[in-house]
């Protein structure tokens, strides 16, 4: 089996969750361009159609996150970079561990709450033009060494003159 690690800390800033352009050192993984951009489509080279992802299992941390993993495993959302420590891509037979998907698996691994502050907050916003904001925020409480949780809000807008 063959992982692709995409570590966003050693790569420079991809502005507007641009998945392109994070994928695009990933061998196999193919992003096709949709008419709506809060939807993901990804393949694998040589498998199936890209549509909707169908052939790929999409996790997060681990747990499945399609509608339904045995039969119609559509992805209709794809999280924020903010949100995201790391992307990992399974590609082969070792996939078959994560589900029944014939072309691999990609594990969207969250940032991990600051356990050596009780609570903090974060926030970025981006402005440019075309009135496009994007405003996003986070929150991390520890109330013990084990107990602890992290919260994140994103909005963004893009208007057309």
């Amino acid at each position: 089996k063959k992982t692709s690690v995409i570590d966003f800390d050693s790569m420079p800033q991809i502005q507007t969750d641009n998945y392109r352009q994070a994928f695009a050192n990933t061998p196999g993984l193919l992003t096709s361009e949709l008419s709506n951009s809060s939807l993901l489509s990804l393949s694998y080279r040589g498998i199936g159609d890209p549509h909707e992802s169908q052939n790929l299992m999409v996790l997060k941390d681990g747990i499945p996150f399609v509608l339904d993993p045995l039969g119609y495993s559509t992805v209709y959302f794809a999280p924020p970079f903010e949100s995201l420590d790391r992307l990992e891509f399974v590609s082969g037979g070792g996939a078959l561990l994560f589900g029944a998907q014939p072309s691999g698996a990609l594990n969207y691994i969250t940032h991990q709450p600051d356990r050596s502050k009780s609570a903090s907050l974060t926030t970025q916003q981006i402005f440019g033009s075309d009135d496009k904001n994007s405003v996003t925020c986070s929150i991390s409480i520890t109330a013990r060494a084990t107990l602890s949780a992290r919260a994140i809000a994103t909005s963004s807008s893009l208007a057309w003159s």
